[in-house]
């Protein structure tokens, strides 16, 4: 279930955007530590679709890291017990002519600041990273704008920050601005001829 940039049909890759104009940058980190933390978020987001798909996952059997973050991912099903509508979905947006795949598209409750519920769709990107990174709402503004096209306003965004140590943080982006953000992203990408 690897992520082929092939079905892109040339088009650039939200990750490519966000890498070209420094917001997702790993300079000065080991390639090593980069490409194992890469195959290691490979192999996390490919246990999660075994478990959506209900499949009981051996998890004395995979690297513990790995493990602890398919927990924390199981953990957050059995208590927000959101509907899955969409994963590892490859979305294209012809306008602005850029592509990728977007991890999962759920509806589910949410709970408001002011403290009122409401059942949404939301796109959420998985990630297991420690520390958060802002790059991750402009990752979520460009897949739910190829993703929910003109009807962008009907869906919220987060995302879902599974760690190894078994826990979860569900991570909401409610900032508007975020979709210009990210279109002036892939403006400059194209300007600096990176990608």
């Amino acid at each position: 279930m690897s992520r082929d940039s092939s079905k892109y049909g040339g088009r650039i890759s939200v990750t490519e955007i966000l890498s070209a104009v420094n917001l997702s940058n790993f300079d000065g980190i080991d390639p090593r530590v980069v490409a194992a933390a890469a195959d290691r978020g490979q192999e996390v987001h490919e246990w999660a679709t075994i478990v959506d798909a209900g499949v009981e996952v051996p998890h004395d059997d995979i690297d513990p890291r790995v493990s602890g973050c398919i927990r924390a991912y199981e953990s957050f099903l059995a208590e927000v017990e959101p509907k899955l509508l969409a994963s590892e979905r490859v979305v294209i947006n012809e306008e602005w002519e850029y592509a990728g795949t977007l991890d999962r598209v759920f509806k589910m409750k949410r709970r408001y600041e002011d403290g009122t519920e409401k059942n949404v769709k939301v796109v959420v990107d998985l990630k297991c990273p420690v520390k958060a990174s802002k790059s991750w709402r402009l990752q979520t503004a460009g897949y739910a704008m190829a993703y929910g096209r003109k009807k962008v306003k009907e869906f919220d965004r987060a995302t879902l920050q599974i760690m190894p140590n078994k826990q979860y943080k569900l991570l909401y982006w409610d900032n508007g601005a975020d979709y210009n953000t990210f279109l002036a992203a892939v403006r400059v990408a194209r300007f600096m001829g990176e990608v």
